[in-house]
C-alpha cells in the first residue's frame, strides 16, 4: 500500500505503510479548524482517531503522550543515563526529537535556578546504532552509507551533541567472524523463527553497548502499531504466557532495563510529525522488508493490522488496550506491589506444587521468573516443571540422568554437546517458539544451531538445564534408595 504520488515526500512510503503525509489544504466551505487550539487555525492532519489538528497541536499532543508515559511510570529520571536504540525510522527519530527537546527544557531549568538549587541533574543521552549488513550481505561500500546517514541525524539538530555508538549484530559473538552469524541464521529454516532471532540478537547487542558505556535506561521506539501486530503474532506462535512481558511501558528482566515512552502513539501519526516537521529518516532494508508479506508470522500480522487501521483508525488502541489488560510480570514494575508479587507467587506454587526454597533454587534474575535462554521470555512454571518431555526421552535412549550428566551440563560445551546427541531434554530449558521455529529438530540442526548461539545464550541454558535436574532430584530424593543401601539389601 504504498503511497505512489512523486509529490508526497513522505519518508515512509516505499515500506508496506499507508502513505501518510498530509493532503493539501481545503478551501472554502471545506475548512476544517483545529479542535485543540480554538484560534480559528486551519486543520492539517487528523490525529487521535478522529481530531483535526494544526501542526502545533499535533506536536504538543505526541509530546504530551510521550512526557506522561515518562512520568506515570517512571521511566526516565534525572539521574539516569538514557541509551536511545535509534534505527532512523520516524519512531525512533520522533523519540530523540523528544528526549532532546525535554532535556533541554530540564538542562534550562537547571541554569535558571542553580544559584537556589545546584544539586538539580539532567539525565545523560546517547544513540545507539546496530548495523545489520552482514543479515543482507551488503558491500561494505553500502553498510558504511547507512552508518553515514544515521551519523548526519543524530550528530545535527541539537546544541548538545549526544554520544553515538555505531555496533554490528555480530558484535554479540564476542571477537568472533561475521561467518558464525550467516551459518546460524542459514541453520534455521523458519522464516518467522530467523527475524525473532535477529530480534533478539539485535537485544544482546544494545544490552552490551549498554552495560559496556555504564547506561541505566534503554529506550525502544515500539509504537502501539507494532505492538498490536506483535500481540496477535505472538499469539498465533503460542507466545500466550509471555506475551504481557513484553508490551508494557518498563521492561526490567534486563540487566539495564528497557522502557517504552512511545507506547501509546500510533505509526500514523508518528509519521506525520517527522514529514510536517522536517525530521529526516532513513530507510533501511531488513529482513521483513525484502520478503514477501506471506512469508511469515510477523510480516502476516503487519499486513492485518494495517488493513484494519484503513477501515477504522481506533482498531490499533484496541488491540494494544486488550492485550495490555493481561497481568504483566514482576519486572515490569518500577517498585513492584506486594499484593502482586504474593498472588503470583500463590499461583505458581500451587501450579507446580514448588516449596519456597526449591522455587528460589531456579530462579532467574527476574525475581522469580524462569526466561528462556535465547529469547529471555518467562517460562509458564506448570509446563517447565512438569513436561513429560524429559521422561519419554530418557526412556526412548534407555538411559538415566545421573551425577555425571550434571556435572556435563555444568561444564565445558563438550558435555553439554555430547548429553544433547542422546536426549532431547535439553530443549525443555527453551520456550515452545524457541524449540519449534529456532531449534526444530534436536538430532539433526537443532544441534547445529545451539551449538552457534552467543556464548550466553548456551551458559544460559546450561544453567538453567543443572538447575531444572537438581529441582527435580530434590522432589524425589525421599523415594530414592541410597547406594549403600542397597548393596547391604543384596
Amino acid at each position: 500500500m504504498a503511497c505512489d504520488s512523486a509529490t508526497c515526500g513522505s519518508s515512509s512510503c516505499g515500506s508496506q505503510e499507508a502513505c501518510c503525509a498530509p493532503q493539501k489544504k481545503p478551501t472554502g466551505s471545506q475548512l476544517v479548524f483545529c479542535v485543540k487550539c480554538k484560534e480559528g487555525v486551519v486543520a492539517r492532519v487528523v490525529a487521535n482517531q478522529s481530531e483535526p489538528m494544526c501542526l502545533g497541536c499535533l506536536h504538543a499532543s505526541l509530546l504530551s503522550k510521550f512526557k506522561t508515559a515518562i512520568n506515570n511510570h517512571s521511566l526516565v529520571t534525572p539521574s539516569d543515563n538514557v541509551l536511545l536504540a535509534f534505527s532512523g525510522g520516524p519512531a525512533s527519530r520522533v523519540a530523540l526529537e523528544f528526549l532532546r527537546e525535554i532535556r533541554s527544557k530540564a538542562q534550562s531549568d537547571k541554569d535558571a535556578s542553580r544559584d537556589h538549587r545546584s544539586g538539580l541533574t539532567v539525565f545523560g543521552l546517547g544513540v545507539v546504532f546496530v548495523n545489520e549488513a552482514t543479515v543482507l550481505q551488503v558491500s561494505s561500500a553500502d553498510a558504511q552509507l547507512v552508518e553515514d546517514k544515521i551519523s548526519s541525524i543524530v550528530c545535527t539538530g541539537s546544541p548538545r551533541l549526544e554520544t553515538l555508538h555505531i555496533a554490528r549484530l555480530e558484535d554479540v559473538f564476542k571477537n568472533e567472524l561475521s561467518q558464525r552469524l550467516r551459518a546460524l541464521l542459514e541453520s534455521v529454516q523458519d522464516m518467522t523463527g530467523r527475524e525473532d532471532l535477529i530480534e533478539y540478537l539485535r537485544m544482546q547487542v544494545l544490552q552490551q553497548v549498554a552495560k559496556e558505556h555504564g547506561y541505566t535506561k534503554l529506550v525502544l521506539g515500539l509504537c502501539t502499531t507494532r505492538i498490536a501486530a506483535r500481540v496477535l503474532a505472538a499469539t498465533a506462535k503460542g507466545q500466550g504466557y509471555s506475551l504481557p512481558a513484553d508490551i508494557q511501558y518498563l521492561d526490567s528482566r534486563w540487566p539495564v532495563p528497557v522502557v517504552l515512552p512511545l507506547r501509546d502513539c500510533v505509526t500514523r501519526e508518528l509519521v506525520l510529525h517527522c514529514h510536517v516537521a522536517n525530521l529526516d529518516t532513513v530507510f533501511i532494508r531488513n529482513l521483513s522488508t525484502m520478503a514477501d508479506r506471506s512469508s511469515s508470522i510477523n510480516n502476516l500480522a503487519h499486513t492485518f493490522v494495517t488493513s484494519l487501521q484503513e477501515e477504522n483508525a481506533s482498531r490499533e488502541y484496541t488491540i494494544a488496550r486488550t492485550a495490555a489488560k493481561l497481568m504483566p510480570f514482576s519486572f515490569n514494575y518500577s517498585e513492584c506491589p506486594s499484593t502482586y508479587l504474593a498472588n503470583r507467587r500463590r499461583k505458581d506454587l500451587l501450579a507446580t506444587n514448588i516449596t519456597p526454597m526449591n522455587n528460589k533454587e531456579m530462579s532467574s534474575s527476574s525475581g522469580s521468573e524462569v526466561l528462556c535462554p535465547v529469547c529471555s521470555s518467562p517460562l509458564d512454571m506448570l509446563d517447565y516443571c512438569n513436561s513429560d518431555t524429559d521422561r519419554v526421552s530418557l526412556e526412548e535412549n534407555g538411559r538415566h540422568i545421573d551425577e555425571e550428566d550434571l556435572e556435563y551440563c555444568g561444564g565445558s560445551d563438550r558435555g553439554i554437546h555430547s548429553f544433547t546427541h542422546q536426549s532431547i531434554a535439553f530443549q525443555t530449558v527453551f520456550c515452545a517458539s524457541c524449540r519449534f521455529q529456532i531449534l526444530p529438530d534436536v538430532h539433526t540442526k537443532g544441534i547445529q544451531t545451539y551449538e552457534l548461539l552467543p556464548g550466553s545464550m548456551r551458559e544460559r541454558a546450561q544453567k538453567q538445564f543443572k538447575d531444572k535436574y537438581s529441582w527435580m532430584r530434590h522432589q524425589i530424593e525421599d523415594l530414592l534408595i541410597e547406594e549403600d543401601g542397597a548393596e547391604s539389601q543384596t
